[in-house]
């Protein structure tokens, strides 16, 4: 199932990031438009964002609410270059499921075993099975494809959610290797970011 993203194509950018086109790919999809995506240099790779998103930072989420308390969220790009890319994905949830803020609902390898989280609760309505039988997936800058789940919201989402402007600063920090929040280099945070950082140059 493809849950498409719709765009406004009122575009902005600043230093580091640049307007480009991108193409949705795969012929058949229905529901999907051409989108005028941002590009970002991160670690060395192009990642994209899409303005019409919001993003949550702790999870490199991207988050799109929807009418009716339904919210869909997803990887990011950036988030997947972060981890070095994704060797498996296997979901611990199904459609109907009932879960709470925090609460894992895939099981991941990357460099490490990675758990990822719901940040909202509510019910499943979607589990997007395609991703973790295609991780290939991973590798394209159609975001259409890097959803993870489909939520009927039964309570706030986290609070501190972001624009794709204020996600892309935390992006360019990173770049310069000065991890937004660290507080110095012996953090835990500055530590695995490093550790990426290290990773992504070998």
């Amino acid at each position: 199932m493809l849950i498409p993203l719709w765009p406004k194509y009122n575009m902005s950018c600043w230093c580091w990031l640049c307007r480009n086109e991108i193409k949705t790919a795969g012929a058949g999809l229905q529901g999907v438009k051409d989108t005028d995506m941002i590009t970002v240099d991160f670690l060395g790779q192009k990642a994209v964002l899409d303005e019409d998103l919001l993003y949550y930072q702790p999870l490199d989420y991207w988050v799109r609410p929807e009418k009716e308390g339904l919210v869909v969220f997803g990887l990011t790009p950036a988030g997947i270059i972060k981890e070095g890319g994704y060797r498996s994905i296997e979901f611990t949830v199904n459609e109907g499921d009932a879960v709470r803020p925090g609460d894992v609902i895939a099981v991941a390898v990357t460099g490490k075993i990675k758990y990822l989280e719901t940040i909202a609760g509510g019910v499943i309505l979607d589990v997007n099975r395609r991703l973790a039988e295609q991780l290939s997936l991973c590798n394209t800058a159609d975001l259409n494809h890097l959803w993870l789940i489909r939520l009927q919201k039964q309570n706030d989402m986290a609070a501190n959610l972001v624009t794709y402007q204020e996600y892309g600063k935390a992006l360019e920090q990173l770049n310069r290797g000065v991890p937004p929040g660290a507080k110095g280099p012996g953090s835990p945070t500055c530590k695995s970011v490093y550790e990426a950082i290290k990773e992504q140059a070998k």
